[in-house]
Parts: structure tokens; C-alpha cells; sequence
């Protein structure tokens, strides 16, 4: 996975890969290099691999990917997002093992060719992937999951009594399109207010007023984890707990099929493979 150090997908990623682990699962996260995502890997009981995933003058990355990969002897290799998959392709060139493609967006096809399977997160993007000429049979749909929010204490927001709250989470990021979800809070009801707890590029210019929240900032209330920090469980059970109903904007047409992702423990993990007397495992 050679995401950025904040994201939905990189998040995943590491859930998936810490919950696959705990599950008794034989597990090599192979990542760009990032010492905080990193040390969370580690510290659930994982030794990742961190490599470049330079551009295209990066002439170490796949090397040194198929040589981990040859060492570790995976059953299946999940590839990430674009740059991600572009590496894995080139690594797994007459390999042994399954190669997966994990998207998570209207992604360029392209750099999936070769992948004997496409995983997508919602029904609407398989949909979308099928529509480009994918074989369906090599199509599944895998939903996220999230930690389990259930009995967590609603987090004190300063909204008045009575108020009714919507929630939205995400990264500040110009794709999530937060400021359509602003201009739509300014036409409900005056009792209803938003709760927007993220962070992300777009920070400082929520932070300064240079976005439409300061225009409704008397029913808007923006919550920003400290710069760096990874995403907090109890900080969004807290919020999830808070605001009975979600609410979401976003630019590009396929994230109009996104769903609440396992809040209170819906969400639910495809099932992985085991070790096998071969001694082949598994790779994110």
C-alpha cells in the first residue's frame, strides 16, 4: 500500500491487515515509507516493509518487493490503490500466488491488468468496474469495516437542547466536498445542526473561514485531531454516539453508493486464508 499518511483507504488498509493478524492470519504489510503508520503496525504484532514506491525512475521498489515477496511466500497479495498495484503487477510476474486489486474509487483499470481479481468496497463501484469491461466472475464486493462504536458516551458538542445533530467524517480534502453539505445544512430546519470531525489538507482553510463554514458556523461545529495523530476509535464513537443520523457530500459520482461503514460493529470482514502445509500466507 503506497497511500498517504491520512486517508479512508489507508486507514482500511491497516485495520484490515491488524484485524487479519489478530485473527491468527500470517500477515506482511508492505507500505511506503511512514513511521507512524509504521509503528501502529507494529505495535499490533506486525513487522512491515517499507519500501519507496517511488515514481517511475523508482528502479529499487519492485525489486525489492518481489524479493520480500519471494521470502515470505504469500497465498494471495492485495494491492492498494494505483501505485500500489502498479508495483505489485510488475513484482508478481510469473508468481505463484494470487494477485488482488483493492479499489476504492472510480480508479484508472489500467493499472490493474494482470490482477486475477478485483475487490471493491461499495455496490456501485463493482458496478461501474463491470461497466468498463471487467468479467463480473472476477469481481467481488468486500464493504469496510470499522471498530465497533456500540455503548460509547456521546461526546459534548456545544449545540443547544433539543438539537437535532447530523454527522460527517472524513478527510478535508476538496474530493470530499464538504462545502455542498454546508450550503445544504443553510436550507434545513434551524434545529438541525453538523457535527464535521476530520482532517486533511483542506485544514487550514477550514480553520482561517476561507470555506463556507464560517457562513453557518452558529450550526456548524468542526472538530480537527492534533496534526499527525492517527484516527481515534473512542474520539468517533463519541460523535457516532452524539449524532443519531449520518450525512455526507462528495464530488465524484461513485462515492454516492458509499454506506456507514461498521458503525457499532455492522461492517463485516471477508474471510482470509490461512497458512497451509506449504507454509504459504498471506500479504496486504
Amino acid at each position: 500500500m503506497a497511500g498517504a499518511a491520512q486517508g479512508g483507504a489507508e486507514a482500511f488498509f491497516e485495520r484490515l491487515a491488524l484485524a487479519q493478524a489478530r485473527r491468527g492470519h500470517d500477515v506482511l504489510a508492505v507500505i511506503r515509507r511512514d513511521a507512524a503508520r509504521a509503528a501502529r503496525l507494529e505495535a499490533g504484532g506486525l513487522a512491515p516493509v517499507e519500501l519507496g514506491f517511488g515514481g517511475p525512475l523508482d528502479l529499487l521498489t519492485g525489486r525489492r518487493l518481489r524479493a520480500a515477496l519471494d521470502a515470505f511466500r504469500p497465498q494471495v497479495v492485495v494491492a492498494w490503490m494505483n501505485r500500489g498495484a502498479r508495483f505489485a503487477r510488475a513484482a508478481s510476474r510469473g508468481a505463484p500466488w494470487t494477485l488482488v486489486g483493492r479499489l476504492g474509487g472510480q480508479y484508472d483499470l489500467s493499472y490493474y491488468r494482470g490482477c486475477d481479481l478485483l475487490v471493491a468496497n461499495t455496490l456501485g463501484l463493482c458496478d461501474w468496474i463491470a461497466g468498463q469491461g471487467w468479467p463480473r466472475e472476477r469481481l467481488k464486493h468486500l464493504p469496510n469495516f470499522a471498530a465497533d462504536l456500540a455503548g460509547a458516551a456521546p461526546a459534548a458538542l456545544p449545540f443547544p437542547p433539543g438539537a437535532r445533530v447530523l454527522l460527517a467524517m472524513g478527510r478535508l480534502h476538496p474530493n470530499k466536498d464538504f462545502p455542498t453539505l454546508l450550503r445544504a445544512l443553510a436550507r434545513m430546519p434551524a434545529d438541525v445542526h453538523l457535527a464535521l470531525a476530520g482532517d486533511g489538507p483542506d485544514r487550514a482553510r477550514s480553520r482561517s473561514g476561507r470555506t463556507d463554514l464560517r457562513q453557518h458556523r452558529h450550526r456548524a461545529c468542526l472538530r480537527l485531531r492534533r496534526q499527525g495523530l492517527p484516527p481515534d476509535p473512542d474520539d468517533a464513537g463519541e460523535h457516532v454516539a452524539r449524532a443519531p443520523q449520518d450525512a455526507g457530500a462528495a464530488r465524484r459520482r461513485d462515492r454516492a453508493d458509499a454506506r456507514r461503514q461498521g458503525h457499532g460493529g455492522r461492517g463485516r470482514q471477508g474471510r482470509g486464508h490461512r497458512r497451509d502445509d506449504a507454509g504459504r500466507r498471506d500479504v496486504a
